[in-house]
C-alpha cells in the first residue's frame, strides 16, 4: 500500500489519498453505482458487458486494478495498469462521478501516474481516449501525453473513434548535483557582461569574497573572469574556457555566474562542440546559479540533461551593497547547502526597488524597500497544477527566437538547439521574467507571440511570472498574459519572487513543481539535489 499527498478540489481538497489492491466491494460498488451524466454516460460500467464482467470477477481482472481512496476510506477513483510489453504500459483511469469537473483530473492523474512510474519498470504509458472527450483529452495533454493517431474500436453496442496517447515515465532524466558543503570550492565566471573586472566594481568583489567566505565556500575567480568588459566582448572563447575549466577542475563543486549580459549565445560553438565539456557536465554534474542571460547557459545544460538553477549571481546578490544580505536572499543562498525533499516558496512580504548608484559611495546603504501588498496573484486557474520547470528571462528567449539584438543568435541558438521543440514544453510549467530593460507592453505582447508561434503556450500545462523590475508595467503585463493565454484558458501565477526584481529565490530547471490556485503557493515537489534528503521539507520564507 503506498499513500500520495495529492491536493484536490471540493471534499477531498488537502488529504492524503492511499493507493491499494482494488477489493470485491470497490469492484461492485464502481460496476453498479457510479452513473455519468449526459455523453459520459459512456463511461458507465453497464454500458459495457464485458468491462463490467472484467471488473466484477475476481478471476478476469487479476492483480490489474487499483483503487484510491481518501483518509476517511472512501473511493474517489480506480485505474488500471495493463502490460504491452516489458518497457510499456497501458493504463485506464476512472474518477467518481460526482467528482468530476471540479478541477480535480490533473491531481488525481498525476497520482497514478506517480504510482505507476515507482511502482513499475515500465518506461512509456499509453492510453485511449473517445474521441468526443474533449474534457479528457486536454487533460492528458496537461499531463504530458502526446497523440499517436485514432483508430475505430467496438464497444458499447456501436463504433467509436479512439485517439491513441503515450508519455514517458520518466522524462527529464536530468542529472542532479550535490548540495554545497562548507569548504567547498566554487567557481566565478563571467559568461557574458565583463564588468567584474572593472575597476569600478572592486568594492563588490570584495564584498561578495567576504560572504562568500562567511557562507564556508572557496571562491575561485577562473582564468578570466576578471579581464573586464573590453577583454571579454571581443574573445567569447575565453569566457567558455571559463566554464570547461571549472568542470574539468574536481575541486570545484558550485558555479556562480558573476551577471548578465546579452550575448551568452556566443559561447555556444566552444561548448557545444568540445567533446570533453559535454561528457563533463552529463558525467560530473555541478550547481550552476544565474539568471537574466545565463537562460541560454541553462538551457543549454538542459540539452546537456544537467539541471542548473534560475537563481542568485556574484554581483547582484553576494555583493549587495547593504550591510547584510537581502533577508529571502539570505535563504535562498543557504538552500544550496540543504537537500529537502520538498520546498515550498513563499512570497517574500517585502520587496526592494533596484538602485541607482552601484558605487562605492552606496555601500552599506539599504535598498529602497517596500511592503508586498500583492503577493502571489493567480490571473486564471483553480485547483492545483503540475508540470516540470523550464523557462528563463523572456528576453532572452524572444532573442534566440529572432533576429532582434544579434543577427546570428537566432541561428546559433537553432544550430545547437538550444530552444526546446514544442513537443519537449508539453505538460511543463513555464517560467518567464522580464529584465531590467523592463519591455514596454508592445514588445512584451511580441515577445508572449513569440513563444506561442513555437507552440511553447499551448503546451504547457500552466506558468508562473516574476514580479517586473520596480513593477514597472504590472498591471499592463496581467492584461497582456491573459489575453495571449484566453484561447488556452492556462492558469497563471503572478509577481512570483524570481529574476530580475529583488528579492529572488531559485528555481531548478526540470524539477517538478506544484502551483496551487486556490491557497495561491508554489512547491517544488522533488529533492534540489542528489544525495541523502534532509527531512522535513523546507521554505525558502
Amino acid at each position: 500500500m503506498a499513500s500520495y499527498a495529492a491536493n484536490g478540489r471540493k471534499r477531498v481538497m488537502h488529504k492524503e489519498w492511499t493507493i491499494s489492491q482494488i477489493t470485491q466491494k470497490t469492484a461492485q460498488m464502481i460496476a453498479d453505482e457510479w452513473h455519468y451524466p449526459g455523453q459520459y454516460a459512456f463511461y458507465d460500467m453497464t454500458a459495457d458487458p464485458e468491462d463490467y464482467a472484467e471488473l466484477v470477477s475476481p478471476e478476469k481482472r487479476g492483480d490489474l486494478y487499483w483503487q484510491v481512496t481518501d483518509t476517511d476510506g472512501a473511493v474517489i477513483g480506480f485505474f488500471v495498469v495493463e502490460r504491452v510489453n516489458a518497457t510499456t504500459c497501458e493504463i485506464g483511469l476512472g474518477l467518481r462521478p460526482d467528482l468530476t469537473g471540479h478541477g480535480l483530473g490533473q491531481a488525481f492523474g498525476t497520482c497514478v501516474l506517480d504510482f505507476v512510474g515507482q511502482h513499475f519498470a515500465y518506461r512509456q504509458v499509453n492510453l485511449a481516449v473517445a474521441v468526443f472527450n474533449k474534457r479528457a483529452i486536454r487533460l492528458y495533454h496537461r499531463l504530458g501525453f502526446h497523440e499517436d493517431g485514432t483508430y475505430m474500436q467496438a464497444t458499447n453496442g456501436g463504433h467509436y473513434e479512439f485517439i491513441k496517447m503515450h508519455r514517458e515515465l520518466h522524462p527529464e532524466h536530468l542529472s542532479k548535483p550535490e548540495p554545497l558543503q562548507h569548504g567547498d570550492h566554487v567557481a566565478l565566471v563571467s559568461l557574458s557582461s565583463g564588468i567584474l573586472g572593472e575597476q569600478a566594481a572592486k568594492h563588490q568583489r570584495t564584498l561578495a569574497e567576504k560572504r562568500l567566505h562567511a557562507a564556508g565556500l572557496v571562491p575561485e575567480y577562473m582564468p578570466h573572469a576578471r579581464r573586464g568588459l573590453d577583454y571579454l566582448a571581443t574573445h567569447p572563447e575565453a569566457r567558455a574556457e571559463d566554464l570547461k575549466l571549472a568542470f574539468w577542475n574536481a575541486q570545484i563543486k558550485g558555479i556562480f555566474c558573476a551577471i548578465g549580459g546579452d550575448d551568452t549565445y556566443r559561447l555556444l560553438p566552444y561548448l557545444m562542440t568540445d567533446h570533453s565539456f559535454v561528457c563533463a557536465v552529463q558525467d560530473t554534474p555541478k550547481i550552476f546559479s544565474g539568471f537574466s542571460d545565463t537562460t541560454i547557459n541553462h538551457l543549454m545544460f538542459y540539452r546537456l540533461g544537467m539541471q542548473s538553477f534560475y537563481g542568485p549571481n556574484i554581483l547582484n546578490d553576494w555583493a549587495e551593497l547593504d550591510k547584510q544580505l537581502l533577508p529571502y536572499t539570505a535563504e535562498t543562498l543557504n538552500h544550496y547547502f540543504t537537500n529537502p525533499a520538498r520546498t515550498v516558496i513563499p512570497s517574500s512580504p517585502v520587496w526592494y526597488e533596484e538602485r541607482k548608484d552601484f558605487s562605492v559611495r552606496a555601500v552599506d546603504t539599504p535598498r529602497v524597500s517596500h511592503p508586498e501588498t500583492h503577493g502571489y496573484e493567480v490571473l486564471r486557474g483553480t485547483g492545483q497544477v503540475y508540470g516540470r520547470l523550464l523557462g528563463g528571462c523572456l528576453d532572452s528567449l524572444y532573442d534566440i527566437l529572432t533576429t532582434n539584438r544579434y543577427p546570428d543568435e537566432a541561428r546559433a541558438a537553432a544550430a545547437y538547439q538550444i530552444f526546446p521543440a514544442a513537443d519537449e514544453w508539453q505538460g511543463k510549467i513555464l517560467f518567464i521574467e522580464t529584465s531590467e530593460d523592463r519591455p514596454s507592453p508592445a514588445l512584451y505582447r511580441r515577445m508572449l507571440d513569440k513563444l506561442d508561434e513555437q507552440g511553447v503556450l499551448a503546451a504547457v500545462n500552466g506558468i508562473i511570472v516574476g514580479k517586473p523590475q520596480d513593477e514597472q508595467y504590472y498591471a499592463d503585463y496581467q492584461d497582456i498574459l491573459t489575453k495571449v493565454t484566453a484561447s488556452y484558458e492556462t492558469p497563471i501565477l503572478y509577481n512570483v519572487n524570481f529574476g530580475h526584481a529583488y528579492p529572488r529565490t531559485i528555481l531548478p530547471y526540470g524539477a517538478l513543481a506544484k502551483i496551487d490556485l486556490d491557497e495561491p503557493g508554489l512547491t517544488i515537489e522533488e529533492p534540489y539535489f542528489s544525495g541523502p534528503i534532509d527531512q522535513p521539507a523546507a521554505s525558502l520564507a
